[in-house]
């Protein structure tokens, strides 16, 4: 078992809702800059999906080394976007877009559904 495997489980463990939720954070971090191990989309039917490098639409991901690493990381984002897993959160009506807090929480369920089913 991985050092990330302990981490989510122990994460989900210690979750009353049985879920990450935003708990994801001593697993990696997401911002709108442009330092991070890789980027995701932010806004419509690619939200969540990996990006090539930065943009205006996207967000910063750097993965905790010590639980993850970052070509896993992006990888568990990319099942996470093909699964549907952003579609709920999308938010706007012309340009539909979803917040970091949403893609957190995405995550934080895509991770619980992964590693927090026996």
């Amino acid at each position: 078992m991985t050092r990330a495997d302990n981490l989510i489980k122990a994460a989900i463990a210690e979750n009353t809702r049985s879920t990450l939720r935003e708990d994801v954070d001593d697993l990696f971090s997401i911002s709108t800059g442009d330092e991070g191990h890789f980027h995701i989309h932010s806004i419509g039917d690619k939200a969540g999906k990996p990006a090539d490098g930065p943009s205006a639409t996207t967000y910063s991901v750097r993965a905790n080394t010590d639980a993850f690493d970052p070509k896993f990381l992006r990888y568990v984002f990319q099942h996470a976007h093909s699964s549907g897993r952003f579609k709920k959160f999308l938010k706007g009506t012309t340009i539909q877009r979803v917040t970091v807090s949403d893609m957190k929480r995405a995550m934080g369920e895509h991770l619980t559904d992964l590693y927090g089913k026996k």
